[in-house]
């Protein structure tokens, strides 16, 4: 069966305001962006928002790893990016010393595995 590119078309409804919000992301994005490619990057990644600021797109798989940390670190995904970030600067600014989040995931991987029996826990005398 031929394909009929009219058929595919996505058809839907905006407010004007809602229309105006999309096109200011859409040119936040950069020159040469199209409204088209906006909403294919939207329908294919996953789509984070920190209280309604402007949302930034991350791959599938990035967002499955934000989910997996924030599991661990008992947060929202949202949280886990704005730390993670928060972490690269830290770094910069601080080469000697590991980001904070980094710190706070191995205590809490060295506290499991010493709850689980592979490890001990090493007391400060």
């Amino acid at each position: 069966m031929p394909r009929n590119p009219k058929t595919e078309m996505l058809r839907v409804r905006l407010t004007t305001g809602e229309r105006d919000a999309m096109e200011q992301l859409i040119v936040n994005r950069g020159k040469g962006e199209t409204i088209s490619r906006f909403i294919r990057d939207v329908v294919i990644g996953s789509y984070i928002t920190r209280d309604g600021r402007e949302p930034y797109l991350v791959s599938e798989q990035v967002h499955h790893k934000l989910e997996k940390l924030g599991v661990l670190l008992n947060r929202n995904p949202d949280r886990v990016a704005e730390e993670c970030i928060e972490g690269i600067c830290h770094m910069i600014e601080n080469q000697d010393e590991d980001p904070l989040i980094v710190q706070e995931v191995k205590l809490r991987e060295r506290y499991a595995k010493a709850d689980s029996g592979e490890g001990k826990r090493k007391s400060k005398a």
